[in-house]
């Protein structure tokens, strides 16, 4: 005789078909907007000195700043897991009154990572077929879409292809123009995805410079110059791949809500109406300024000194504060501006 209870049958006739499995209350109530499922879960770069100074709104020691801007509305959204994270009532973006849509992937990891990694960059059309719903999306009219100072995005490292911290734009004012321009925390990891993906430097592209030598029978000092000038070549077409994405990105999305994203490097802007010139974040920079940066030079190591307004009083710095702006200037960023339509 079994040891086990009876079971109790909610059944009539056994012959109907087999029973369906038991019912599992552990399943029940699940959230699948944890942590755990949240596609804006991403892990912060580690914030070293890198992000320390030379830009208002950047956090000493490490630590990112935490924003004190309350947005005009709660947030379907969990802030990502980092140091200093924000809550959603502190949240720069605006709010969304849906479930997030037109967010970037989940990143890959392992064997499926590697073989990702190794296909080549994505171009900008390929990127933006079909388009993100982000550039269907009417701007709403009960938002202000006020002026607001220039605020940028300093790049996680000095090249390009490693891409933005998943943050809004640090500022020392409130409200965030994100929250005040209709600019989501999709939105906006979405359009740094777009951005970094354009002009990732692949292992495919890095292989393809290497055997460059190979294929024209040069020699080991002809073919270490030949592989750092088809990188070089590489870099700057990936380059201007994201100058694309942010021009896609601006017309149908920015600019509507009248804002200007930009491209910046040191005292130069790269893409928008403003190439060539003075970056918005970079107000009353003198034009003798930018003489000596080549524009074309798309990972430059100029000893490249920040810029300050003319005849403005700049208080001392320290050793380390003048060295930690020099490193900033050499990084690339996402400029913010208000513009009026």
């Amino acid at each position: 005789m079994s040891s086990y209870p009876p079971e109790k049958s909610g059944y009539i006739s056994p012959q109907s078909g087999p029973s369906p499995p038991a019912y599992d209350p552990s399943s029940s109530g699940k959230d699948y907007y944890d942590g755990q499922g949240s596609p804006y879960n991403i892990p912060m770069p580690s914030a070293g000195p890198a992000f320390a100074g030379g830009y208002a709104g950047y956090a000493q020691d490490g630590a990112q700043p935490q924003s004190p801007y309350l947005s005009p509305g709660g947030s379907q959204l969990q802030p990502p897991r980092m140091s200093g994270a924000l809550t959603p009532q502190d949240s720069p973006y605006a709010p969304s009154p849906v479930p997030a849509v037109g967010e970037p992937p989940p990143e890959q990891h392992g064997f499926k990572g590697f073989l990702h990694n190794i296909a080549p960059g994505e171009s900008p059309t390929k990127l933006l077929k079909p388009a993100p719903p982000q550039f269907s999306r009417p701007p709403p009219y009960e938002v202000p879409y006020g002026p607001f100072p220039a605020c940028a995005l300093l790049a996680a490292k000095s090249n390009l292809q490693h891409g933005w911290p998943p943050m809004a734009p640090p500022v020392e004012y409130r409200p965030h123009p994100f929250a005040t321009h209709d600019v989501r925390k999709e939105d906006w990891l979405l359009f740094l995805y777009h951005c970094r993906t354009a002009a990732g430097l692949t292992p495919l592209n890095k292989a393809a410079a290497g055997l460059a030598p190979l294929a024209l029978g040069a020699g080991i000092l002809p073919g270490i110059a030949l592989v750092l000038g088809v990188e070089h070549i590489m870099k700057k077409r990936k380059r201007g791949n994201v100058v694309q994405i942010v021009a896609q990105w601006n017309q149908h999305f920015f600019n509507p809500r009248q804002m200007e994203v930009a491209l910046a490097k040191g005292r130069i802007s790269y893409s928008g109406p403003g190439a060539g010139q003075v970056p918005a974040d970079m107000p009353g920079t003198r034009p003798s300024d930018i003489v000596g940066l080549d524009p074309n030079d798309t990972d430059s190591e100029h000893d490249d000194h920040p810029a300050s307004p003319k005849g403005a009083a700049q208080p001392p710095r320290s050793p380390e504060e003048i060295k930690k702006a020099k490193k900033d200037a050499k990084k690339w960023r996402i400029v913010v501006s208000y513009k009026a339509i």
